[in-house]
């Protein structure tokens, strides 16, 4: 019969192994420390975790999102603008062509009736032109609402004096045809 534990009968306490302190190693050379060891993952390796993005990375792409959208815009209602006025600025600059050509009968069959009525004529158009016949001219300014046309600029005359020029526009039909112009 095998026994377990203290004999009751035997009052001896349980004998201890006596305890060895371990050795003292200096610290130069104590052996070098391994890192635990690490079970093998059986299946599949554990993806990373994903990277969190930094808050000005996110804020910067925002911003930059938002300036392209903005020049878009921009670009999208400057272009509708110089879209809806070139019609006039094509005109005028076929009427300033024929003034500076000396082809007044080409200039007065681009003006209105109401200003061929006060001009009377081809020739009467070149005499209210007088010494102001345009060399060059460039348009500063340019507005067109609903069938009227509006345009403002500097012109160089033949003479070599300069000045301001407005040219004012009625949409007849399919054509922008000159109401008023100003030469100074």
């Amino acid at each position: 019969m095998a026994n377990y534990g203290p004999d009751p009968n035997n009052p001896q306490p349980p004998q201890i192994p006596p305890q060895v302190p371990p050795q003292q190693m200096p610290p130069q050379q104590m052996p070098p420390m391994q890192p635990p060891m690490q079970q093998p993952m059986m299946g599949a390796p554990m993806a990373p975790p994903p990277r969190r993005r930094s808050p000005l990375l996110i804020i910067g792409i925002v911003v930059v999102a938002l300036i392209v959208v903005c020049a878009i815009g921009f670009f999208a209602i400057f272009g509708i603008a110089l879209t809806a006025t070139q019609p006039v600025v094509d005109a005028g600059n076929t009427y300033m062509t024929a003034l500076r050509d000396g082809d007044y009968a080409k200039a007065f069959s681009m003006s209105t009736q109401t200003l061929q009525q006060q001009v009377g004529d081809a020739q009467g158009l070149q005499t209210a032109i007088g010494d102001q016949q345009p060399a060059t001219w460039s348009f500063d300014s340019r507005n067109v609402n609903n069938d009227l046309g509006d345009l403002t600029g500097t012109a160089t005359y033949k003479s070599g004096k300069s000045g301001p020029l407005h040219i004012q526009f009625n949409k007849v039909g399919n054509d922008w045809k000159v109401s008023f112009i100003q030469l100074q």
